[in-house]
């Protein structure tokens, strides 16, 4: 309990903690906060850097009143401004695209990528009153690791990688700016963001909403945090993958392969994701190359070799992890403010939620599926984000998810009722999300 309050930002710590009241769910007063004094000042993702795969490839990345203008000045280098002219802050571009310099569509003032205006039409009009402040594209800050571009409205922040901290050492090893697209979606969902991204900020709900893993899968986690972010790693009494949930009160099985590969199934067919399918081919080598009393830890660590050398005579490759690290940064991970990722060395799954639309509804989000896969050099599929105004009519949402959204609306109701004070978390497993909102509550309380 005292790991959660010590990372605190001084004067936060409340007699409790774990509590978090209803209104960083439902109030509107605190959805404004949020929009004034979280989003301006914080870094996020705008886009993965492969969206911007030439010089002069731009897109528009959208939070709450905000609209920035993300480019690519080089093949290393990517800049961002905010989204509007100058001149009488027409918006400069409305979706992605590919362009040589940028052109007001209003009265044509242009700018190179780098945000120089280069032309302003009958610009001696001004009679010299307009300085070159006045003339450029304001630029807000911009960063990249692991192949996502972040931008940051704040000039005072500080770094990418200062902010980043420990996901950098820690995530770091699994090369993900190596992995490419294997689908996207973006659904709206009738909840607050925080609630749609916190359930995928904790294992504790496995045991009722997903019980098909509880056969292969001891679902008990520790909650790991590290400044505003946080991971999750396996209880150090748990038996992790291949190994009977304790709920279910089942003795060991004589033949534990099967459950290992259970658990990736669900992963490679259901979600579409954490594994390849060539890591399910390879991994299935178990049940031939392994005796049947073969141990739990025994067989998984035979899978990731077996993934391993499937991985490499692919040309796909292997990032320099060791199993060691693997166990030790964690299963999961939050990145403040809003994703979520489950990292593996050949695919993960990021989740990103952010208000929907201006940000005044605190009961309105956009959430986004990004399903990343390590792919031979030049072998990734050409891939484009489906956009459901309903997430109930994204039919190819995989099972498994549609079990976590299928409970987002009703929370949503329940936090607004007279009856609900606040989320009262369990420090041990839901530490991460009392917080992160310890800092959002610190951000949007600073006078």
């Amino acid at each position: 309990m005292g790991e959660v309050a010590k990372l605190m930002p001084p004067g936060q710590v409340k007699a409790d903690p774990y509590f978090i009241p209803a209104e960083h769910y439902a109030g509107t007063d605190f959805a404004r906060r949020e929009k004034e004094k979280l989003w301006p000042r914080t870094w996020q993702v705008a886009c993965r850097a492969e969206e911007l795969p030439d010089v002069g490839s731009q897109l528009v990345y959208d939070i709450c009143d905000e609209s920035i203008l993300v480019v690519r000045t080089s093949a290393q280098e990517v800049k961002a401004f905010y989204n509007a002219c100058p001149h009488r802050g027409r918006q400069l571009a409305t979706g992605p695209r590919r362009t040589r310099e940028i052109v007001c569509p209003f009265h044509g003032w242009r700018f190179k990528l780098d945000g120089r205006c280069t032309h302003i039409p009958y610009g001696a009009d001004w009679q010299g009153s307009l300085e070159e402040s006045d003339r450029n594209l304001v630029e807000v800050q911009c960063g990249q690791w692991g192949g996502f571009v972040f931008i940051n409205m704040d000039p005072s922040a500080p770094p990418l990688a200062e902010f980043l901290g420990e996901v950098i050492t820690k995530l770091g090893p699994y090369e993900i700016e190596n992995q490419r697209f294997r689908w996207a979606a973006s659904v709206e969902i009738n909840c607050n963001w925080k609630l749609a991204i916190e359930a995928f900020d904790e294992a504790y709900h496995v045991q009722t909403t997903h019980p098909q893993l509880l056969k292969a899968f001891d679902d008990r986690t520790t909650a790991n945090i590290t400044g505003p972010h946080g991971y999750l790693r396996r209880s150090a009494d748990a038996g992790g993958l291949g190994t009977p949930s304790p709920l279910l009160n089942q003795p060991m099985p004589d033949d534990v392969r099967p459950l290992v590969l259970e658990f990736m199934r669900q992963m490679v067919f259901d979600v579409k994701s954490v594994f390849a399918e060539r890591d399910m081919a390879a991994a299935a080598r178990i049940l031939t190359e392994l005796p049947a009393d073969v141990s739990a830890p025994e067989a998984l660590g035979a899978t990731l070799k077996f993934r391993r050398e499937a991985a490499e005579a692919s040309g796909v490759g292997w990032p320099a992890i060791t199993p060691e690290q693997m166990g030790m940064n964690g299963s999961t991970w939050h990145i403040f403010p809003n994703m979520v990722v489950l990292p593996q060395p050949t695919a993960s799954l990021w989740y990103r939620a952010r208000p929907l639309g201006r940000g005044e509804d605190p009961e309105k989000c956009l959430f986004e599926f990004w399903a990343l896969e390590r792919y031979a050099p030049g072998y990734a599929p050409e891939v484009t984000q489906t956009h459901y105004p309903d997430w109930r009519t994204f039919d190819a949402l995989p099972s498994f998810l549609a079990q976590d959204f299928a409970n987002l609306p009703y929370m949503q109701a329940g936090v607004r009722s007279r009856g609900f004070k606040g989320a009262r978390v369990n420090p041990i497993q839901e530490g991460i999300i009392a917080n992160y909102h310890a800092h959002i509550r610190a951000m949007v309380d600073d006078e």
